[in-house]
């Protein structure tokens, strides 16, 4: 009679200096809450995650067992197990061992713990029954009780399945909660040269005041690389639930001065992890590529663009503003329509912005592209719901 004891039913992570440990590996502390900021919309977590058989299977615990039902046990496992497939895209989820927790899971929710929890359900119906009930009999018409280690199963069973019940049952919840309080402080952060993060400070402890966060506490050694001090101490904070948690992250990268922003390029979040002044992230910007399909960087492409408009005599800006200003006169003139005209000013601004982040297109095909006749003929195919050429 083995019950396990290894499924996931808490979110711990170890912090020190700085950093998050899981595992053999750290990431600045912080990571996980912005990871949250990026995934959660993206992936369309609030849709995908189920949680109604986790609830009443819940709140069947909490009635004590007293309605086991076998279906309902099962479809419980896979729920969970579905929610463990999608979450693999969430820090830190990805990290766990997801082949060993489907095990586990697998496991919790199959025959033989069932077996021991419909044997205590129908043990104390049959107690209600029958009081006077000896040993001899309750051995007699239940026989997995004759196992001396048949109570420290049940109560295993019983307590890893409340926990992780319990932990899935919330995570929707906590996961939509959680985003909309670090999104709404993220986005208060304004505009400061200075990098003083005193505003943020006030302002994420005024917006997370109410959500208290309950967490265990530990003390634990930390690995060092460094040969003279080779073992640190650290805090292992132990969570029952996701919000938590993520709250808790936030405010551990706060206090090395790690807070998440958004890219003004991309519009994707990033953890800025330094002193100074950080407005763009170091990922790939999806808008944009080279004319050989190469990915171009949010950075590189800030820094083509800016290079471009510098003191505003690009010839891809002063070409730009006459095809625009000359679409407007049209349209004014009543030569074309304000449908026409808005569809043709839309297609300007994309050649324009291709043009800033990609040289050899400015120096070729824009030229072509950004005339007057050609924008109403792409406009026009864009109205009639063809599509513009590619």
């Amino acid at each position: 009679m083995i019950i396990t004891e290894k499924a996931l039913q808490h979110i711990f992570v170890d912090y020190a200096d700085g950093y998050a440990h899981i595992g053999d590996k750290k990431v600045p502390a912080g990571t996980f809450s912005f990871s949250l900021l990026n995934t959660y919309e993206k992936y369309d977590l609030d849709v995908k995650l189920p949680d109604a058989s986790v609830g009443l299977f819940e709140a069947m615990l909490r009635d004590n067992l007293d309605s086991a039902d076998r279906e309902m046990f099962r479809s419980t496992g896979n729920s969970i197990l579905q929610m463990l497939k999608l979450l693999r895209v969430l820090k830190p989820f990805d990290q766990l061992a997801s082949k060993e927790q489907a095990e586990e899971i697998t496991y919790l929710f199959s025959d033989e713990p069932f077996a021991v929890l419909d044997t205590h359900n129908r043990l104390i119906k049959a107690r209600q029954i029958n009081p006077d009930m000896t040993p001899e009999d309750i051995h007699r018409l239940f026989p997995m009780t004759r196992f001396p280690e048949y109570s420290r199963a049940y109560n295993n069973t019983r307590n890893t399945l409340k926990n992780v019940c319990g932990l899935f049952e919330e995570l929707p919840s906590d996961m939509e909660e959680a985003y909309y309080l670090l999104k709404t402080t993220a986005d208060r952060y304004p505009e400061n040269p200075s990098n003083d993060i005193s505003a943020l400070v006030s302002g994420a402890l005024s917006e997370m005041y109410s959500s208290a966060v309950r967490c265990c506490c530990q003390y634990v050694p930390i690995a060092n690389k460094s040969k003279k001090h080779p073992v640190s101490v650290g805090n292992r904070l132990v969570f029952e639930r996701y919000i938590h948690f993520v709250i808790a992250d936030f405010f551990e990268g706060l206090k090395y001065n790690h807070y998440p922003r958004k890219c003004i390029v991309c519009g994707r979040y990033f953890l800025v992890t330094n002193a100074k002044e950080c407005r763009i992230c170091g990922g790939y910007y999806e808008g944009a590529r080279t004319r050989d399909g190469r990915k171009i960087s949010c950075r590189q492409f800030a820094a083509n663009k800016q290079e471009r408009e510098k003191k505003g005599a690009d010839p891809v800006i002063q070409q730009y503003t006459r095809v625009r200003a000359s679409i407007r006169q049209d349209f004014k003139r009543g030569k074309i329509s304000e449908a026409l005209c808005e569809t043709a000013k839309a297609l300007a601004e994309d050649c324009k912005e291709l043009a800033l982040s990609d040289s050899s297109y400015a120096d070729g095909e824009y030229l072509e592209d950004i005339k007057k006749e050609n924008l109403y003929k792409e406009a026009e195919r864009a109205i009639l719901g063809t599509g513009a050429k590619k």
